[in-house]
């Protein structure tokens, strides 16, 4: 019996056209459609409470929650799922980017830096972060310089969060910073402070690595999110084109099925779906579709092969997170 009751929040119709996954799992869907652009990249916390609302109507069953909802775009909806875990956890995020940015405004949440958000729920233990390999570090797409004007680095030097890149080796931030983790080393320098990581890659790889990060996760249950961002873009199409990470997907696989045979995973929530949206009324947002999307011709996102890649992850995602205890 699958342990987990499917819950499609229909944001933005990337997955409902997954018919696979809806003819096998058969999800509880809840039609979102007309919050497509309230929701995206940012909103207010109350628009995530009054959702929460809505899917306590609707869910038919008192089993544990996995969720999707189409693109990273809203990432900040993990928000929800964390929400209905109720014993001492841990959150272990699968994601190609820490998002743990400063938050855009009070009383928002955003997709770039809602996990600082989520330690108010005192039952969240640690959050550990496996395969990014596309922030804190030089790139085109981020601001420089990076640091504690740009990150929640506290949470990092504190040991809060542990962030493992796959293949990320080295990293530059503005400021001076110190810390003993076993997931990255500090060398401050005058101004500035180099941080050398403790890869997936360089250590066994993904089967390796996985079984030697069980002894530190301190709780039994875990709560998964993933951004399929995370996957290089042959196993997954995020819409975020040059910005993927370089997991594949068997590694993902490898990952989720040691968690779940080890650990009890109390709920998940996946994204990474690439969906377009057209435009936005709010000036902000249509820059931040201009800014995601104008590399990617619109009918790349319903293109019957990019479906399908993306229909592959999921099912394989859902077959091994369904090995838990």
């Amino acid at each position: 019996m699958d342990p987990f009751e499917i819950i499609l929040l229909d944001i933005d119709g990337a997955v409902l056209k997954q018919k696979g996954l809806l003819d096998l799992h058969h999800p509880t869907v809840i039609s979102l459609q007309e919050k497509a652009e309230s929701l995206r990249f940012w909103c207010r916390i109350f628009e995530i409470e009054s959702i929460k609302i809505i899917i306590d109507q609707s869910a038919h069953s008192n089993k544990r929650k996995l969720f999707f909802y189409g693109s990273g775009d809203y990432h900040h909806l993990a928000y929800l799922g964390i929400s209905l875990i109720k014993e001492p956890f841990c959150l272990i995020q699968f994601d190609n980017h820490t998002d743990i940015w400063k938050p855009l405004k009070k009383g928002f949440i955003d997709f770039g830096s809602w996990v600082p958000r989520v330690f108010q729920f005192g039952n969240l233990k640690k959050v550990i972060q496996l395969g990014v390999d596309g922030d804190l570090r030089l790139a085109w797409y981020l601001p420089f310089p990076l640091g504690r004007h740009s990150h929640e680095i506290d949470l990092l030097c504190l040991g809060r969060v542990e962030i493992y890149p796959n293949k990320m080796r080295r990293s530059l931030l503005l400021g001076r910073y110190n810390g003993c983790l076993s997931s990255v080393k500090f060398l401050p320098n005058r101004f500035t402070t180099r941080l050398e990581w403790k890869n997936i890659n360089d250590n066994g790889g993904m089967e390796v690595f996985i079984h030697q990060l069980l002894s530190t996760i301190p709780t039994e249950g875990i709560y998964i999110t993933i951004d399929k961002d995370v996957l290089r873009e042959s196993d997954n199409f995020a819409g975020y084109p040059m910005r993927q990470g370089s997991l594949t997907l068997d590694d993902l696989a490898i990952a989720l099925s040691v968690l779940a045979k080890n650990k009890r995973i109390l709920g998940a929530d996946i994204c990474g779906d690439g969906s377009y949206l057209r435009t936005a009324s709010s000036i902000a947002k249509r820059l931040m579709i201009w800014q995601m999307t104008w590399a990617i011709p619109a009918s790349k996102f319903t293109a019957e092969e990019t479906i399908q890649r993306n229909e592959v992850s999921n099912l394989r995602i859902i077959e091994e997170i369904s090995q838990t205890q």
